[in-house]
């Protein structure tokens, strides 16, 4: 069953095709097309989205992952499948780098796969 949440998300201005995407470290990118299902690559996963709109936007807030990576980060209104995995890993880092859900930022959860929507105009 599809939920609705927020997914933070670093948009790339270079790219005019409809697509949004996040740097997982320096190492990996994860694309996000608006309307389109996104999953982990292979090996890797669950995503984390934010159950939350007033989780995503503290997170936007107090993320440091934004001067790292440059760019401003932005919430997008999503749908998602939520995951049982409980804990958060990338493919090239597991078993080593492993983060439990309790080790992520207030209001995370897991997903299996992500549909990022196009904010409303309001």
């Amino acid at each position: 069953m599809n939920e609705k949440g927020m997914k933070v998300l670093r948009v790339y201005p270079e790219d005019k095709n409809g697509s949004a995407g996040v740097s997982c470290y320096s190492e990996e990118i994860v694309r996000y097309r608006f309307g389109e299902w996104t999953e982990p690559p292979a090996g890797g996963g669950p995503l984390a989205v934010f159950a939350e709109r007033i989780d995503a936007l503290a997170f936007c807030e107090r993320s440091l992952f934004a001067a790292l990576v440059g760019g401003v980060l932005h919430p997008f209104p999503c749908e998602f499948e939520r995951s049982k995995e409980r804990e958060l890993w990338h493919y090239w880092s597991r078993p080593n780098e492993i983060l439990d859900l309790n080790d992520l930022p207030a209001g995370t959860v897991l997903a299996d796969r992500v549909k990022v929507l196009r904010p409303s105009k309001a």
